[in-house]
C-alpha cells in the first residue's frame, strides 16, 4: 500500500481494521461501549423494546415548532402511548427511517404528505432525498486452495486441520469451503459467493430518494468507475502467479483476459448490490441549499428535534460509516447537554424574576418566551460549527 488506503490516491493491498479490542479480543459495538450495568441502572434511563414509534407530538410556539414527545405503538398490541419530552425529541432511526418517521409527524414535502393525507407541519421537500450509498460489485474468478507458509496445503492436511475443529454434522463446515462459488440472493441482489472479489465504490455520484431506493449502481459515471474496477481486477487475477492460485467455476462465466468496458458494464449491472451504508437523508445543510437539520442537528423550523444518526451527513464518508455514526452521537451528546443547561438557566431566571402575586401571570407568558428565546440563542451560539466539528 503506498498510502493511506482510505484517501482515494492509495494503490495496492492492506489490512483492515475491525471493531475488536486489542487487550480483551472482544469485539466492540455500541451495545457494550454505551450500554453497560451502570447506564442499565440509572434511574433516567428507560429502554423499550420492540416499541415502534408511530409519529413525534409537536404544537406551534413563536419560535417554531416544539416537539412535546413521540406516540409509540407497543409490541404485540395496537394499544398507543404518549409519551412526553420535558427537553427534546433525538431522533435516532437511521437513514431509511428517519426521515420516514419525520414525514409522518408531518415534517416533509407538502405534495407527498398531502398525497398520504398527512398534516403539513413543516414543508421540506429535502426530508428523504439525498440518499447515498456504497455500491459494491463482487465477481467470483475461482477459489483459491488452502495455503499455509510451505505453499499449498495437501487435501489430508486440510482435512485433518478441520476435523480437529469442527464438530460432526451432516453438512460440516469443510464441505462449504470446497463448493465451487456459487451466487446467492437476498433483497433482489446477488449476494458474493465464496471466494468472491469484491470493488466498492466509496464516493458515489448518484443520489437516490427514501421512496425509492438508491437504484444501484446509480448514475453514468458510478457505473463506469465500477466498471474499470472490474477490467483493472480481471488483470491482477489473470497475471501469474495469481491466476495459478484460482481453480474452478466463475460466476459469472466469462472469459479473464481482456474484459471490454462494455461487457464490464453489463457485470457490475448484473451483480451490483448495497454495502448496508445509507446516508444523508436528513442532511446537516442551510435548508435553501438542501438541508433537514441545522449545524446542530436541529431540524430546520423546529426548536427542540434533533436528528443523529447517519442521515444527516451531507456527503458520506469514504470508507465504512461506523465510526462516524459514533462521532456524530458523541457531538451531539455535547450539543444536547449545553442546550439543556441552557433552558435550565432560564427557568431559574425567571423563577427567580417573580417577587410578587402580581407579576405571576407575566412571569408565567415570560416562561415560554424565555425558553423559545433560550433555544434559539443556543441554536446560534456556535453557529459558525462545520461538518469537521463533527
Amino acid at each position: 500500500m503506498t498510502g493511506d488506503p482510505r484517501n482515494g490516491q492509495a494503490v495496492g493491498g492492506f489490512q483492515n481494521m475491525e471493531s475488536v479490542s486489542p487487550v480483551t479480543r472482544c469485539r466492540s459495538y455500541a451495545g457494550n461501549a454505551y450500554y453497560g450495568p451502570e447506564q442499565r441502572a440509572r434511574p433516567n434511563l428507560t429502554v423499550m423494546t420492540n416499541t415502534r414509534v408511530v409519529r413525534i407530538m409537536t404544537q406551534e410556539t413563536s419560535s417554531g415548532i416544539f416537539a412535546t414527545g413521540v406516540i409509540a405503538r407497543m409490541p404485540g398490541t395496537d394499544e398507543e402511548q404518549h409519551i412526553d419530552a420535558t427537553d427534546e425529541v433525538i431522533l435516532c432511526a437511521g437513514a431509511i427511517q428517519s426521515p420516514q418517521v419525520l414525514e409522518l409527524s408531518g415534517i416533509g414535502g407538502r405534495a407527498l404528505l398531502k398525497q398520504h393525507d398527512i398534516p403539513v407541519k413543516i414543508n421540506n421537500p429535502n426530508v428523504g432525498e439525498n440518499l447515498q450509498d456504497h455500491p459494491i460489485s463482487p465477481l467470483a474468478s475461482a477459489y483459491t486452495p488452502f495455503v499455509d507458509k510451505d505453499g499449498v496445503m495437501p487435501e489430508a492436511e486440510v482435512k485433518a486441520l478441520f476435523d480437529g475443529r469442527l464438530p460432526p454434522g451432516p453438512r460440516p463446515q469443510r464441505h462449504l469451503t470446497r463448493l465451487p462459488p456459487t451466487p446467492g440472493r437476498r433483497h433482489g441482489h446477488t449476494e458474493p459467493p465464496p471466494g468472491a472479489r469484491q470493488r466498492a465504490h466509496s464516493v458515489p455520484i448518484h443520489r437516490g430518494r427514501t421512496d425509492a431506493g438508491p437504484a444501484l449502481p446509480g448514475a453514468p459515471l458510478d457505473l463506469e468507475i465500477l466498471a474499470r474496477s472490474v477490467q483493472f481486477t480481471e488483470r491482477i487475477v489473470s497475471t501469474p502467479p495469481f491466476s495459478d492460485a484460482l481453480t474452478g467455476a466463475r460466476y459469472p462465466d466469462y472469459p479473464s483476459a481482456d474484459v471490454s468496458l462494455d461487457r464490464a458494464k453489463e457485470i457490475v449491472r448484473q451483480v451490483a448490490f448495497s454495502c448496508y451504508h445509507p446516508a444523508g437523508t436528513c442532511a446537516m445543510r442551510p435548508r435553501a441549499d438542501g438541508g433537514v437539520v441545522d449545524e446542530r442537528l436541529v431540524v430546520h423550523g423546529t426548536t427542540n428535534l434533533r436528528v443523529v444518526d447517519a442521515s444527516v451527513f451531507p456527503l458520506t464518508p469514504s470508507g465504512n460509516i461506523q465510526a462516524t455514526v459514533y462521532a456524530v452521537a458523541e457531538r451531539a451528546a455535547d450539543f444536547i447537554k449545553e442546550s439543556s443547561a441552557g433552558r435550565r438557566a432560564s427557568r431559574s431566571t425567571v423563577s427567580t424574576s417573580s417577587v410578587d402575586g402580581s407579576t405571576a401571570a407575566s412571569a408565567g407568558a415570560s416562561v415560554d418566551t424565555s425558553i423559545d428565546d433560550n433555544v434559539s440563542n443556543f441554536n446560534t451560539q456556535l453557529s459558525h460549527a462545520r461538518l469537521v466539528d463533527l
